[in-house]
């Protein structure tokens, strides 16, 4: 069949296989969709995997962080396959999603909407990142490489102003190779840029997805809504309705509750260093105690993610966005443990290079927090409160409304 009424591919897949349907020239997708699906292909898979969703609606009544009235999934799966980025950019639904595989193994077309959605909230990362070239640079092994290479040079810097290459051998004293006022000042520095860089990431989102600045906000109403987002991600509550994989929430959790907890324990150490008390702690401190928790509570939840990630890995394919933070928090709870266990055997040799090592891990880690997966936990929390602000600024406005009839 010729002409106006010969099949057509319009990129519809069906399990990998193209779908033809008949032509009419009185309706055509948009000619930019096919620009959007190359340009989303290294986030969400080959183009052909972007383009296979058949609109049935699986992934929506699979997903048990649907709602009814939203349509998630099957809302954000329709609007990229018309080629309306900017719509799913700032739609809050996009960051109901946890990657937990629900959909895409209940999906008869193999669209894989859980990849696709996970690929677009990197490109949203990128997107209210205060610097999204590093954003997306980072998100790449040569990327890192250069952050850790920078931030090598750093500490080569500060230890050249402060430190000394030639610290002492016996016993291992890391001071000695840079005084703990000094880290404690470097660290600071890359905590205040990467703490900037979050707020500035949280007004833009903030902004797209309530669709008010942040002056605009009614405080009474903004405290419950931000409250009961921030209850949630705590508490992991709806982590846990994953089916697929049962034990990702509380392997999240104890990822995130270990970060914050190193956090609050590398604080409360600088305030000692701060105050003239003495330092390295014994193993019985009860701050090396809690740290020494920390880790292993990170090394764990790290490790299930990766292992999970491994085994479907022919499945559903991972981007180096999602492995890269997993291999840094690893390397850097793995080093620091090490660079514990040689100071307490006096091993200089091994010692000195690990703690430079372990530093220059920590310095990216940190300094990078806003341009990485780990600003998965701070864009869900504002696109969760920014649901439940207009949510509730529709009751007002609709109880006003009422009262005035």
């Amino acid at each position: 069949m010729k002409g106006r009424h010969a099949p057509a591919d319009f990129g519809w897949r069906l399990q990998g296989r193209p779908v033809q349907v008949l032509q009419d020239r009185s309706w055509k997708l948009p000619a930019r969709r096919d620009a959007l699906a190359a340009f989303l292909a290294p986030y969400c898979g080959d183009a052909q995997t972007l383009q296979s969703c058949l609109q049935c609606g699986v992934c929506t009544a699979s997903c048990n962080l649907a709602r009814e009235d939203s349509g998630f999934p099957r809302k954000q799966m329709a609007l990229i396959q018309v080629g309306q980025l900017e719509a799913v950019m700032s739609d809050p639904d996009l960051w109901r999603c946890y990657n937990c595989s629900d959909c895409s193994t209940q999906c008869s077309s193999k669209a894989r909407p859980g990849q696709i959605m996970a690929g677009l909230r990197q490109v949203a990362v990128e997107r209210y990142a205060p610097l999204p070239f590093l954003a997306h640079a980072m998100s790449s092994v040569r990327g890192l490489a250069l952050v850790g290479l920078a931030s090598a040079i750093l500490l080569l810097l500060t230890l050249a102003a402060g430190g000394s290459f030639h610290p002492q051998t016996t016993p291992v004293l890391y001071a000695s190779m840079v005084p703990h006022r000094t880290l404690n000042l470097l660290f600071t520095f890359l905590a205040g840029a990467s703490g900037l860089g979050a707020v500035i990431s949280v007004q833009r989102s903030w902004r797209a997805f309530s669709g008010r600045a942040w002056w605009q906000v009614r405080l009474r109403t903004l405290l419950p809504a931000g409250g009961e987002a921030l209850q949630e991600a705590v508490s992991h509550r709806n982590f846990r309705k994953c089916e697929q994989f049962p034990l990702a929430g509380l392997a999240h959790a104890a990822m995130m509750a270990g970060f914050f907890a190193l956090l609050i324990v590398a604080g409360a150490v600088a305030v000692r260093v701060l105050l003239g008390k003495p330092y390295p702690l014994s193993l019985g401190h009860p701050l090396k105690i809690a740290g020494n928790a920390a880790g292993l509570a990170m090394i764990v939840g790290a490790g299930y993610f990766a292992i999970q990630r491994w085994l479907r890995r022919r499945t559903e394919r991972s981007t180096t966005f999602d492995w890269l933070l997993l291999a840094n928090v690893l390397a850097v709870v793995a080093t620091g443990m090490m660079v514990e266990g040689f100071r307490l055997a006096n091993l200089a040799v091994l010692a000195y290079p690990t703690y430079f090592l372990h530093l220059v891990l920590a310095m990216g880690l940190i300094a990078g927090l806003p341009f990485t997966k780990f600003g998965h936990s701070v864009y869900r929390v504002v696109a969760m409160a920014s649901l439940g602000y207009n949510a509730r600024i529709k009751e007002v406005l609709h109880e006003a409304q009422g009262n005035a009839a």
